[in-house]
């Protein structure tokens, strides 16, 4: 039974009143950060602090609460929380046709979309930090892609937006992911995907889990529509590069100078079981090969997103466009 003793997934008065209070100013219209609630909590006198320990208790409340959804007696509304630590980065994909190119000051300036005439849709880059974004952005902008970058894991603000902008989509979809290989690195590629099928208040929603419960998508049509693949770092990384190129993972120790203990990974235990004591982080891979990580990517994107004849064809009917100053429509 869970702390306190009461049945699972039912909700404490403490938390009742929390969750009441915070449909009072919570709004569609005007989305905050979780922290945000925090201070409005403390300030009605319903946290003591806006200590760490009680941000970590309402992210908790927030998020179970958020997955029960607004029509539940004590459930909220994604749609009142934004994610300010992590980004989607998109540099336009340019106009469907001359036509839409209005009044131009320089037709040179015409840039065709070139994703209407692929078979997929555009592909999506899931980055685990921003240091691995930064190797990768010239590459992002060469194919129009869009780039997503967290910081750490996916919030929940962050997946539901992305869900939101996949939803509709009918073409085939390809995310490639780029992140550490270690124990926190593949627990979050994975929670970012599908979650933690855990129950009640620790529940996580990944992607697929809120495209099935927000937009009616199938398990079937997840499987057939969503191509998902870790580009770096790989486990075939790991175990080839050499060990002066890896790093130890993060155990719990005792400091010999202080005595005191560090914690440390609580995924750390397992992974040891399975890898050992070393783990390996993207930007190791450049160490060999400046550039490699940038290269990688672009061969996964030819490889899995982007059918080059289709690329090509928008190519020409772009210079087509802008020689005979008239559209030519995507068929």
């Amino acid at each position: 039974m869970p702390r306190g003793g009461r049945a699972a997934g039912s909700v404490g008065m403490k938390s009742r009143e929390r969750l009441a209070m915070l449909r009072t100013f919570l709004s569609p219209d005007r989305p905050v950060t979780v922290r945000y609630c925090l201070y409005q909590l403390a300030s009605r006198g319903l946290y003591p602090s806006t200590a760490k320990n009680r941000y970590r208790s309402l992210k908790e409340l927030c998020l179970t609460a958020r997955i029960r959804g607004a029509d539940h007696e004590w459930g909220l509304d994604d749609g009142c929380f934004m994610d300010n630590k992590r980004v989607v980065e998109d540099s336009g994909i340019g106009w469907d046709n001359l036509a839409h190119f209005q009044k131009p000051p320089s037709i040179h300036r015409y840039y065709r979309n070139r994703w209407q005439d692929q078979p997929k849709h555009r592909t999506e880059i899931w980055c685990e930090k921003d240091t691995v974004a930064v190797l990768i952005r010239e590459v992002v902008a060469k194919w129009d892609a869009i780039l997503r970058v967290s910081m750490g894991g996916f919030g929940r603000a962050f997946l539901v937006r992305a869900a939101n902008e996949l939803a509709q989509v009918t073409k085939p979809i390809t995310i490639l992911y780029m992140g550490d290989w270690d124990p926190k690195g593949e627990n979050i590629e994975i929670a970012a995907r599908e979650g933690n099928q855990k129950e009640n208040n620790r529940r996580r929603e990944g992607l697929k889990d809120i495209l099935i419960a927000k937009h009616g998508w199938t398990r079937e049509r997840w499987r057939k529509q969503v191509t998902w693949n870790r580009v770096a770092a790989t486990e075939n990384d790991f175990l080839t590069m050499d060990d002066k190129f890896k790093l130890p993972i993060k155990e719990a120790r005792i400091d010999e100078e202080t005595g005191e203990e560090t914690k440390g990974d609580a995924l750390a235990p397992a992974w040891k079981e399975r890898y050992g004591e070393l783990c390996l982080e993207v930007e190791a891979i450049e160490v060999l090969e400046v550039g490699e990580v940038a290269k990688r990517l672009d061969a996964a994107i030819q490889r899995y997103g982007v059918d080059l004849d289709a690329w090509r064809k928008s190519e020409r009917k772009e210079a087509k466009e802008k020689k005979t100053g008239k559209s030519v429509r995507c068929p």
